[in-house]
């Protein structure tokens, strides 16, 4: 089965798909693509995810969430 990271219920599902996509590796000119924003406003959305949930950077981010795995039903 799938693996998915399981992550808080604080962040928005703007912030989540974000950090979503961060975690699969788009860098944030391409996450602001996809999402139709400006890359500072994907850079202001991940500083907000980084501090909802504790870590400071992209890296510590995926860890994190890599961290926090677990099967899908």
């Amino acid at each position: 089965k799938a693996q998915l990271p399981i992550v808080p219920a604080s962040l928005s599902p703007a912030q989540l798909d974000v950090a979503m996509r961060a975690f699969a590796g788009a860098s944030i000119r391409e996450i602001a693509l996809a999402r139709g924003v400006r890359p500072k406003t994907i850079s202001n959305q991940l500083d907000a995810t980084y501090r909802k949930l504790g870590v400071g950077s992209r890296i510590e981010l995926y860890a994190l969430l890599a961290g926090m795995k677990t099967s899908a039903p």
